[in-house]
């Protein structure tokens, strides 16, 4: 048992920093995944230990990502966000600011509807084409994306589904879906409003205060980002095959008008190029079975392998001491009174959530706060919703704090943008904590009636 207690948190360690370094470009989920593999050679966690609701979250997590970047493609490849893009740009609102502020709230409603992670695949390509289509310059592009990323995740509170942190919380803790409502629907409006004044003002000077009039024209409707990668390649290909198989087929022609003895050696022949026709039909179909994988899902790859990695290494943590340490340091929470253990549960939440990933963090802390010798019961569902603030909003800190932030990186990367790691922590670190402090202090305000209720 002691030598577990000493290794799990070295592997912990270790694919932290692997993750961070990235050394020689090596992506996330691949360093991840080594750390994964350690803890389950070493006998630290085994597959068939994980909880059956470990099982769910991540297949549920991982279809749905799956869904929804097939669906991003699709929206893609039609126009379909060229399209909302240039009726956007169509307000004509004039103002940049009011422009920021407009998109912020459209971002929040997306996420609210369509989860945090679908937000971001589905609604900032709009932002990237409006932005593109009244000709702002990669400076101030910038900080719309940074701002539309991190609202995604903030204003995903309001509703069980919004985000798979809610349902983990609401699932594991049986909180039903009204009293959730009830409860963080206005927080999530304290959150969100909290949000874009505090993006507001740390971007005011980035923003450009006017912007040049848009004028409508149908005939820019077309795809933004056309898959010339494939289509080209698959049309050729479809072409060289038809008239390979129409050359086949006159062959067979002339021997039966030529050589009608010879039936028997005739059908042969034909049955042999159908063979080879139908062997050059599934090399093709599976040529492009593998350059659309590539094409669409490749590059979200690891973030689906860091997901499961980080699970299997969190959850060894929690068999080796982590789960204790938290326990005790919720105790001792609780004892502060209601308003410090609310301010605290979500601070803690919220720098565990950034180091281990909200997914795994959420669902530690509440079986945590479950199994705590809690005396006061609105003071173990406070820290409850405590959590859930803290392992949402926080999470935004670092960039493998939410699986919303890692699809945001991909995507502004396939657009073209690139942000360091090492910028991305040092702004969203000035703008979340303040946001993070007045939606607990909302909840603080909020909570106590509807318990009383």
């Amino acid at each position: 048992m002691g030598w577990q207690i000493v290794l799990i948190p070295l592997i912990f360690l270790g694919t932290l920093i692997l993750v961070f370094w990235q050394p020689k470009g090596l992506d996330i989920g691949f360093s991840a995944m080594i750390g994964a593999c350690l803890t389950l050679t070493t006998g630290l966690v085994s597959l068939a230990n994980l909880p059956t609701l470990i099982w769910a979250i991540l297949v549920n997590t991982t279809f749905t990502l799956l869904a929804l970047i097939t669906i991003s493609w699709i929206l893609q490849q039609k126009g379909v966000f060229r399209w909302f893009g240039f009726h956007i740009a169509n307000w004509n609102l004039g103002s940049g600011k009011l422009l920021f502020v407009t998109l912020l709230i459209l971002v929040a409603l997306v996420s609210a509807i369509f989860a945090n992670y679908g937000s971001t695949l589905l609604f900032l390509p709009i932002v990237i084409e409006v932005l593109i289509l009244l000709k702002f310059t990669p400076k101030e592009i910038i900080p719309f994306l940074i701002a539309c990323g991190l609202v995604a995740d903030i204003s995903s509170l309001p509703f069980s589904i919004s985000n798979s942190v809610n349902y983990i919380a609401t699932t594991t803790y049986n909180i039903s879906f009204g009293s959730y409502i009830m409860i963080m629907l206005p927080v999530s409006f304290v959150t969100i409003a909290a949000s874009i004044v505090v993006l507001l003002f740390y971007f005011w000077s980035d923003i450009p205060r006017k912007y040049k009039k848009f004028r409508f024209r149908k005939n820019y409707l077309e795809r933004a980002l056309p898959a010339a990668s494939i289509e080209p390649k698959i049309s050729l290909k479809l072409a060289d095959k038809s008239q390979k198989k129409q050359n086949l087929y006159l062959q067979s022609e002339e021997l039966l008008e030529s050589e009608e003895s010879h039936k028997i050696s005739v059908n042969s022949l034909q049955n042999n190029y159908r063979f080879q026709d139908l062997i050059s039909q599934t090399k093709f179909l599976t040529n492009y079975c593998f350059s659309l994988f590539k094409l669409i899902f490749y590059p979200f790859l690891p973030v689906i392998l860091f997901i499961w990695a980080m699970y299997i290494i969190v959850f060894g943590l929690s068999n080796y001491g982590l789960t204790d340490v938290i326990k005790s340091l919720l105790v001792q929470i609780s004892g502060w009174g209601f308003s410090l253990a609310i301010i605290a549960t979500g601070f803690l939440s919220a720098f565990i959530s950034a180091v281990c990933n909200n997914l795994p963090s959420s669902l530690i802390n509440i079986l945590t706060i479950q199994t705590a010798p809690i005396i006061d019961s609105n003071i173990s569902e406070a820290m409850v919703y405590a959590t859930i603030i803290g392992c949402v909003v926080g999470a935004k800190i670092t960039p493998i704090g939410s699986l919303s932030t890692l699809c945001w990186f991909y995507m502004i990367k396939r657009h073209g943008f690139q942000i360091s790691w090492k910028n991305y922590c040092g702004i969203s670190l000035a703008i979340i904590l303040p946001i993070l402090f007045i939606s607990l202090l909302s909840l603080i305000i909020w909570l106590p009636g509807m318990q009383i209720n």
